[in-house]
């Protein structure tokens, strides 16, 4: 895939935010993210997330713009090339579980998607990924908060591998619930830029130069016990690798 250049701790960050603030000030109707499943009365939210990566390292941290309310989930998803992840940790102590192992891409980016339910929280919210080097290290993250899952949220899983093509894909998974969040990732081989898959969002898009790790992240509150796949387009063929964790 990859690479003559390393940029030795360069960091580059992006953050997007919902924007409608905290739990006690929200107007839950407000929130143009938010749909309520009608049989539960379930109400997850994206509140937040944010995104960088660096190379040449085998450490990256990123904090949280918003505060982290106690009881949010909080997805991960990490991009890795030429380095094994061995912790995602953050500041309030929070255990984060990696549900699937995904393979590799053809050229040996990894893709991880880890989580922590009903969080503890701290002040500020920052979460670090670490690696064990086996060459010229890069590391890509991007973090996520939502509001509204249960404490034990994980529903369903894919994942898959694929290309050269134009149109990644998990396969497709059906949920236990009604509106559930579905959780999209991916990783790939190439200079290409991403778009989302139908009634997704795109959320963070770290990098897609070929000097770093490509990541993409995406998710929609899904319809009622809906049959769904995590799909992105490209538009330009590369090789990938695509993940889908469902929450409710």
């Amino acid at each position: 895939m990859k690479k003559s250049l390393v940029v030795l701790g360069s960091l580059l960050v992006s953050a997007g935010c919902d924007q409608v603030f905290g739990l006690s000030e929200r107007d839950a109707g407000a929130n143009g993210d938010a749909k309520t499943d009608a049989d539960s009365g379930r109400h997850i939210r994206y509140i937040q997330s944010k995104s960088g990566f660096l190379n040449g390292v085998s450490s990256l941290s990123l904090t949280f713009d918003q505060a982290v309310v106690a009881g949010d989930l909080v997805v991960v998803a990490v991009g890795t090339f030429e380095a094994n992840l061995s912790s995602v940790t953050d500041s309030a102590g929070n255990q984060y579980r990696e549900p699937i192992t995904v393979p590799p891409t053809a050229a040996n980016g990894i893709l991880h998607v880890l989580y922590a339910p009903n969080v503890l929280t701290a002040s500020p919210f920052t979460i670090t990924a670490t690696a064990n080097a086996t060459g010229a290290p890069e590391l890509t993250m991007a973090i996520h908060a939502y509001r509204g899952a249960e404490a034990e949220p994980l529903d369903q899983s894919s994942f898959n591998t694929g290309g050269p093509d134009l149109s990644p894909t998990t396969g497709t998974v059906t949920t236990t619930l009604g509106g559930e969040l579905y959780f999209g990732a991916l990783v790939h081989d190439n200079t290409v830029t991403t778009t989302p898959g139908a009634g997704f969002t795109l959320r963070e898009v770290p990098t897609e130069n070929n000097m770093n790790m490509p990541l993409a992240t995406e998710d929609m509150i899904g319809p009622a016990r809906s049959k769904v796949a995590a799909t992105f387009m490209l538009d330009s063929t590369a090789t990938w690798a695509c993940a889908l964790l469902t929450f409710k």
